[in-house]
């Protein structure tokens, strides 16, 4: 397991709170799984809403989370619930998620596949293309990928 040379200075300690948290983790596999399917929020939750109350409980978020292709334990999960339900009932309504997706825009660029976030696994800085699944760590990182990398943001931003 990596670790990181220094502590976050205060300057980027947000940045680097944004970039470590699970749920904005899992909420990049959400989006992403949106985008592969064609769907926008409200339909995803309609997926997995066995009664149409038009929000999800724990068992149905676990169930769209695990459809994303994430691998995390129903206990990392429920962490995640805890901290996208902001008015604590248990639940996830389509507004709770669309504020907690809010800070994923901190994890790259807008229209572009690479995504980075600080892997929870390895403790370093991965960049992720949420496209093709491919991952690649901070220190495996070469030249031409990062080029490849600030190619693709570049037309994500245009």
């Amino acid at each position: 397991k990596k670790s990181f040379f220094m502590n976050p200075s205060p300057e980027t300690a947000e940045r680097e709170r944004i970039l470590s948290s699970l749920t904005n983790i899992v909420l990049l596999y959400v989006q992403a799984k949106l985008q592969e399917d064609q769907l926008i929020l409200s339909e995803i939750i309609q997926k997995f809403d066995a009664g149409n109350k038009n929000y999800l409980t724990y068992d149905e978020f676990v169930s769209m989370v695990r459809s994303t292709g994430t691998k995390l334990t129903k206990a990392q999960i429920y962490g995640c619930i805890r901290s996208i339900d902001a008015d604590n009932d248990g639940t996830i309504d389509v507004s709770e998620i669309e504020n907690a997706m809010k800070e994923t825009a901190l994890m790259g660029v807008d229209g572009s596949p690479w995504k980075m976030y600080v892997d929870p696994a390895e403790n370093v800085l991965c960049f992720h293309n949420f496209q093709t699944h491919e991952k690649i760590f901070d220190y495996q990182m070469k030249d031409e990928k990062l080029r490849e990398i600030t190619i693709a943001d570049m037309y994500g931003e245009a």
